[in-house]
């Protein structure tokens, strides 16, 4: 199967065989990922096989943008620069579209913000999504600025999935579509994707984290008893983030 892989790779000449020859190799590679063994907390860093011009960093060749809108006339995006890309002034939706991915758990990464603002902006994998950091324009304001916060490991964001199905097609991407602020500032670089192994039964524990959250909603509903606070809410569903996290690893 390598070997075939390898043969139709070495022959290619023309774009569309190139591009049938990438699809060949990943296909082959994404056969064996699931019989791979992995040890306890380790993974297999599927992005440089998987992930089409992951780093953006000198375009956005292979990504698709989506439903821009924007809000001023005069702005332009995406815009790649110092080794990252960025929207100004604009609602989109950056996707690429990941095929045949094994079913699993998964851990896609990025780093990126947003400014800080009424608007929202979202890194996502298929149904699974969580807010980019949002920062005021007195921390970072410029793409020269924003290289130096990423080298300074400022930025990263990881969000963790499951496929439960055996083959998988999943979109994945940074989406900035809803609000009506119009200082809008997105800018991100360096996707990742990782495998850690066959996806984990979380039945029990999203069952109880589902009972936690009912009770919360239902001790803010009692004004008289409140004992959960918005912070502390917020706080909470945080924490369960980083939990749900730890118990993929």
């Amino acid at each position: 199967m390598y070997t075939d892989a390898d043969e139709q790779a070495n022959a290619a000449t023309t774009a569309e065989e190139v591009e049938a020859a990438v699809a060949a190799v990943r296909a082959t590679l994404l056969a064996v990922i699931p019989e791979m063994e992995i040890e306890e907390g380790g993974f297999i860093d599927l992005t440089n096989a998987i992930i089409d011009n992951p780093t953006v960093s000198q375009n956005v060749d292979y990504w698709n943008v989506d439903n821009v809108g924007r809000p001023k006339d005069w702005s332009t995006g995406p815009t790649t620069n110092f080794g990252e890309t960025e929207f100004y002034q604009s609602t989109f939706d950056f996707n690429q579209l990941v095929k045949g991915l094994p079913m699993g758990t998964y851990e896609f990464g990025v780093s990126g913000f947003h400014r800080d603002g009424t608007y929202q902006t979202y890194f996502y994998a298929g149904d699974d999504k969580i807010l980019l950091h949002g920062e005021p324009n007195s921390v970072v304001n410029s793409m020269a600025e924003a290289k130096t916060y990423f080298d300074n490991g400022n930025g990263l964001v990881a969000l963790m999935f499951v496929l439960e199905n055996e083959s998988n097609d999943i979109k994945i991407g940074i989406v900035n579509n809803d609000g009506e602020e119009t200082d809008r500032w997105t800018i991100f670089r360096n996707f990742t994707l990782k495998y850690f192994g066959t996806a984990i039964d979380l039945t029990e524990y999203e069952n109880r984290w589902a009972e936690a959250v009912a009770a919360a909603n239902a001790a803010l509903e009692d004004e008289a008893n409140a004992k959960v606070t918005g912070d502390e809410l917020t706080a909470m569903l945080t924490t369960h983030t980083q939990l749900r996290k730890l118990s993929l690893r």
